[in-house]
């Protein structure tokens, strides 16, 4: 089956616990084939350890129109490289994990329609951007998954509409951080795990926007040429 139908499930009117992809070969989900209430979404792919061999190559930016809420999307190992803009618009996320896909960018704001969204989970793809509006409206964000991309750069404020706790952003090619970098609007980080990147510069004062209760930060396996200044209450 290579696309799921628009009529598919025209006969579910109630609510859908769980709904699991994992039919061989699928590549398309057509407008208007998921139009019911959805708790949990999983597209199966081939890396996935389960059956099936679905690689999504392309969303419909229409795909989940008519949807309320899901409150858990896991759409991982595909092969799409881009999310059109208005995807998520109509519909709100509380937990969304779109990791080992080959996604090379995100839109600004493309899931600010999700502000009770917590966890997102976007590791092992080739983003090398994001701006300090890519996570705009994600008031209730605090765990973000970014390592193993191939990120360059952390411009100032990205993070500050998010109440990030835990920042996973390892494994990428950042060269520096700069002050206003980690901010967030109340500096709620409490863990931060930056080693194995290319870091080389970490400006005075980067991390003051840290928890005051106490942040743990990971920054092993970089290109420092000395220790870079940490308020009391980090610890490393």
């Amino acid at each position: 089956m290579a696309s799921i139908k628009d009529d598919l499930f025209r006969e579910i009117r109630h609510t859908v616990l769980s709904l699991v992809f994992s039919v061989e070969g699928l590549q398309e989900i057509e407008p208007g084939a998921l139009n019911f209430s959805l708790l949990d979404l999983e597209i199966v792919s081939g890396l996935s350890g389960k059956s099936g061999n679905n690689k999504i190559t392309d969303f419909s930016p229409k795909v989940f129109d008519g949807i309320r809420m899901i409150k858990r999307l896991l759409v991982s190992g595909h092969n799409f490289t881009h999310l059109p803009p208005d995807l998520f618009s109509n519909t709100e996320f509380l937990d969304v994990q779109l990791d080992m896909n080959h996604l090379e960018e995100l839109p600004d704001g493309f899931l600010r329609s999700s502000p009770n969204l917590t966890e997102l989970s976007l590791y092992g793809n080739r983003l090398k951007y994001i701006s300090n509006k890519t996570f705009e409206g994600l008031t209730s964000l605090s765990r973000l998954y970014l390592f193993r991309n191939q990120i360059t750069e952390i411009p100032p404020l990205t993070f500050y509409e998010t109440s990030l706790s835990e920042l996973y952003i390892f494994g990428n090619n950042i060269t520096s951080i700069t002050k206003e970098a980690l901010r967030t609007r109340n500096c709620t980080l409490q863990s931060i795990h930056l080693y194995y990147n290319c870091l080389s510069i970490i400006e005075e004062g980067a991390f003051d926007c840290t928890a005051d209760g106490g942040c743990k930060v990971y920054y092993s396996k970089n290109c420092l040429s000395e220790t870079p200044h940490f308020p009391a209450y980090v610890r490393m």
